[in-house]
């Protein structure tokens, strides 16, 4: 290569000298060098910089899937607190229905403890007539003991006088 430049210049340029041939050539080799450096450190940084896109793609990726993630967190999240406000209304409505029927209720509960006040007066009325009526069986039995004694006594007192007179007539 070096003697085709040197043919070269030496054919249509003779002027310039071998020396000045050689010395333009290493600079053009310099600069090749010199490029090709730079080359290698532009491969260098390009290869860095793909392995970092790489990186990136694979953090976009990843981030990707936890958005994705978090979007069907959030929508089941959505879901939840749509069914807990249906729940919430449910219950408001099941509190209200319960006031009503506690408020339909009231006036039977007012009657009804009416009623066992009514029926614990009766009550303590029948407990009281039932011992009026005990005391007066208990005077009953002890009269009709006393009417059975005294009767007796009659009887004896009768078949005594009866004896009594069958003895004055006999004696008679």
């Amino acid at each position: 290569r070096i003697e085709s430049q040197q043919s070269l210049y030496s054919g249509g340029l003779n002027n310039r000298t071998l020396a000045d041939v050689r010395r333009d050539l290493r600079k053009k080799e310099e600069e090749k060098d010199e490029i090709d450096r730079k080359m290698k450190s532009t491969q260098k940084d390009l290869n860095q910089a793909q392995a970092k896109l790489m990186r990136c793609q694979t953090d976009a990726n990843s981030a990707k899937e936890k958005l994705n993630d978090l979007e069907r967190r959030f929508k089941e999240f959505k879901e939840i607190e749509s069914s807990k406000d249906d729940a919430d209304a449910k219950l408001g409505g099941l509190k209200n229905e319960l006031k009503q029927h506690n408020q339909q209720l009231d006036p039977v509960r007012h009657e009804m403890n009416k009623k066992k006040q009514e029926i614990k007066v009766a009550s303590d009325k029948w407990r009281e007539s039932e011992k009026l009526l005990r005391a007066e069986l208990a005077e009953c039995s002890q009269l009709t003991s006393d009417l059975r004694r005294v009767h007796s006594e009659v009887v004896s007192n009768r078949k005594q006088g009866r004896e009594t007179k069958l003895d004055e007539a006999d004696g008679e």
